[in-house]
């Protein structure tokens, strides 16, 4: 029971490093993406 405990907060303590790193890399890449297609651009849409 205690390894199952244990092994349970070594994935939420990677999820909370591994979330975050994954929400940010997402708004990066929809960033790029928006600039990229010119969406940003004034009268670019």
């Amino acid at each position: 029971m205690q390894g199952i405990i244990r092994g349970y907060r070594d994935t939420i303590m990677k999820l909370g490093i591994l979330f975050p790193v994954a929400i940010f890399i997402i708004a990066v890449v929809f960033l790029g993406w928006f600039f990229v297609g010119g969406y940003a651009a004034p009268g670019g849409a």
